[in-house]
C-alpha cells in the first residue's frame, strides 16, 4: 500500500471499510489527497451510502465540502463542541449577512431605480429589507442583468416584500437567489472571540 499515491490510498481505505457493510462510517478528512474528480466521486458516494441509510461521520477542515454532504453539521474548536445542528438552520442562524443576487432581463437601471427609492425611504426599507447594500452591479458586457445585494438580518417576510417591490415596479427578473454565509464564515465569527 506504501507505493499507491495518497488518493490511492484514501479510495482503497475506503473500498476496505466498506466490505463488511457496516451501519455507522467515521471519516477521517476523506477527500485528504484527493484531486478534483476523486473527490466529486467521493461525495457522490457518500450520498450514495447515506440515501441506503448508513450513519456517517466525517471529521473535515473542508467546511464546504461537508455543506454539499452533511445534513447536520459540529463545530468544534479546541476541543469543544461549540455548536450542533442541521446545516441550513446554523447557517441561517449565524448569518448576519444575507446576499441577494437578482438577474433581470433587460435593462438593470429600472431594478436600480426601484432599489434606491427603497433605501431612500427608512420606513419602506424597514419593512421590505432592513439594512439594504446594492453591493455590486455586474459590469461585465456579457452580464449587463446582474445586481448583488446584501441584507441584515432579512426575515422570509421581508424577503417576499423586497420581491414584491420590484415586481410593482416593472421589473422583469429572471433570477432572485438569497445566499446565505458559508460554513467557513460562520466558523470564524463563532471562534473569533477565543482566538
Amino acid at each position: 500500500m506504501q507505493h499507491l499515491s495518497r488518493g490511492m490510498q484514501q479510495r482503497l481505505c475506503l473500498a476496505h471499510t466498506l466490505v463488511h457493510d457496516p451501519p455507522l462510517l467515521l471519516l477521517d478528512e476523506p477527500a485528504s489527497g484527493l484531486d478534483p474528480r476523486a473527490r466529486v466521486e467521493l461525495r457522490d458516494i457518500l450520498r450514495t451510502l447515506r440515501d441506503m441509510g448508513k450513519t456517517i461521520l466525517v471529521s473535515s477542515h473542508i467546511l464546504s465540502e461537508l455543506a454539499e454532504i452533511a445534513t447536520e453539521i459540529g463545530i468544534m474548536h479546541r476541543g469543544r463542541l461549540l455548536i450542533s445542528g442541521p446545516v441550513d438552520q446554523i447557517r441561517q442562524q449565524y448569518a448576519d449577512q444575507r446576499i441577494i443576487q437578482l438577474r433581470v432581463a433587460h435593462d438593470v437601471q429600472p431594478a436600480i431605480d426601484a432599489l434606491q427609492a427603497l433605501i431612500q425611504h427608512p420606513e419602506l426599507a424597514d419593512e421590505h429589507a432592513h439594512g439594504l447594500v446594492i453591493d455590486h452591479i455586474s459590469e461585465d458586457p456579457e452580464h449587463p442583468t446582474r445586481l448583488r445585494l446584501v441584507c441584515e438580518g432579512l426575515t422570509d417576510a421581508q424577503q417576499a416584500a423586497l420581491l414584491a417591490w420590484l415586481l410593482q415596479r416593472g421589473v422583469v427578473l429572471c433570477d432572485y437567489h438569497l445566499h446565505l454565509e458559508h460554513l467557513e464564515q460562520v466558523f470564524l465569527r463563532l471562534t473569533e472571540a477565543e482566538a
